[in-house]
């Protein structure tokens, strides 16, 4: 396998940042997301993404779920034009590369 360059935290911390930089891992956040660990309605979680999603978002979903497999796929079909996803692998950046 190939090592993680990414943490995704589950809460804000003023201790994250040391540690996962002494790791060489970056933190990463997200600016979107439609409850899909709580919400069991497909149509409402994508009611809360669809309408203002825009390039460059960073969406939090809840792998392995059947609503977020369905949001998934309806983001996918209804966006196809206009997005894609890109895997963390082409968008890694060492810490030594700024990310912005």
């Amino acid at each position: 396998g190939k090592a993680p360059c990414w943490f995704a935290r589950c809460w804000a911390s003023i201790f994250v940042h040391p540690i996962t930089r002494a790791l060489g891992l970056e933190v990463m956040a997200w600016n979107r997301r439609g409850y899909d660990a709580v919400e069991k309605n497909t149509e409402k979680v994508l009611a809360r993404i669809l309408p203002n999603l825009t390039k460059g978002d960073i969406l939090l979903m809840h792998e392995g779920t059947p609503v977020a497999e369905a949001v998934l796929r309806e983001i996918l079909e209804t966006k196809a034009a206009d997005f894609r996803s890109v895997p963390d692998s082409l968008i890694c950046k060492r810490p030594t590369e700024p990310l912005l």
